[in-house]
């Protein structure tokens, strides 16, 4: 039910296309989410199906929206019957870089975020050195500040972007 769907968030319009694949589907209700929020947002409510369309079409203006959505699609059935529809991580307003640089400090290396374009999510980044790797469990944003205690080959270091996150997340070395 409803398995065709596209989704797009780019040039300041969200838009999804569906095909009416079954006849019993009376009409349908969109709300939304960005990921790590609990509660929802109307996104478009009461789509009719007709049955001379083989498509349907919702479409709103962006106010804001950038990062990982989901998409709820609340199916009402001609039977009465309600049927929900989750579409996770759908990346809307296009890509937020980051640059990293990583320099010696007397301690240690100082790791910093010259360039970050929007605040990334907790357990999104993750450290790797040979063959440790790390989520850092916190936000970065262009303010963090990390500093690393150990005398390491920074040739070897690298900082990278967890799933689903790299959908919509470039992380550079500078």
């Amino acid at each position: 039910m409803l398995e065709h769907i596209e989704i797009t968030g780019e040039g300041g319009i969200i838009r999804l296309k569906w095909e009416w694949d079954n006849p019993e589907i009376e009409s349908v209700d969109i709300r939304y989410r960005k990921k790590g929020y609990e509660g929802t947002s109307e996104f478009h409510l009461g789509i009719l199906r007709n049955p001379q369309q083989k498509y349907a079409y919702a479409e709103r203006k962006m106010s804001g929206e950038r990062g990982l959505y989901s998409f709820l699609l609340i199916i009402h059935l001609v039977s009465g019957d309600v049927k929900e529809k989750w579409i996770d991580d759908i990346a809307i307003g296009g890509k937020i870089r980051v640059s990293w640089n990583l320099r010696q400090e007397k301690k240690g290396y100082k790791i910093t975020f010259p360039k970050c374009e929007a605040e990334i999510p907790a357990n999104a980044v993750s450290a790797k050195y040979e063959k440790i790797k790390m989520k850092l469990g916190y936000p970065v944003n262009q303010e963090t500040q990390l500093l690393v205690l150990e005398s390491i080959d920074d040739q070897k270091f690298e900082l990278c972007i967890e799933k689903p996150y790299d959908k919509i997340i470039k992380l550079e070395r500078c």
